[in-house]
């Protein structure tokens, strides 16, 4: 796990955790990927092992990267916190956007995930399918200015609390 700052003018790691496996979970996982290749129900096969302390998730990793970050350095302006679609949920999004109440949290999210528009629930596929986003020019760092659809790259940005 890596957590990177990137500045207008620098951009550095400024802190990292090793994800150590649980041996538990990868044996589970091992049989029962061969059990699902086998067309045993998943209601037939072994239920996955209990997370242990001494195996954090990945998410946790990074939710303690961000506190340790903010604890050493607590007037840092942070302008966004940007994840890849492994922490597109909101059981990493919402600590993080905790953590940072005023700093939007962007991570993609999957097809298939669920998001609430209006008092309804949908997939991210259906949503889009009926909001095509609005296009926006970004100037990155080179200088060059680049259209971009925001809706079509499915990007979720959390509501600052």
């Amino acid at each position: 796990m890596l957590l990177f700052l990137v500045t207008a003018k620098v951009s550095l790691p400024v802190g990292f955790r090793f994800y150590p496996p649980d041996p538990a979970v990868a044996a589970w996982k091992k049989a029962d990927d061969a059990l699902k290749k086998q067309g045993v129900k998943k209601s037939e096969r072994p239920p996955k092992p209990e997370p242990k302390a001494a195996y954090p998730s990945k998410r946790d990793l990074l939710l303690e990267l961000l506190r340790e970050f903010q604890g050493d350095h607590p007037g840092f302006p942070a302008k966004a916190i940007l994840a890849d679609a492994l922490y597109g949920s909101t059981v990493w999004m919402n600590p993080a956007a905790r953590l940072f109440p005023k700093t939007p949290v962007i991570s993609p999210l999957k097809k298939t995930q669920k998001v609430r528009f209006r008092q309804r629930e949908m997939t991210v596929a259906q949503y889009f399918a009926t909001h095509p986003g609005v296009e926006i020019t970004l100037r990155p760092w080179g200088g060059q200015t680049v259209p971009v659809v925001f809706g079509s790259a499915r990007l979720y940005v959390s509501a600052p609390q």
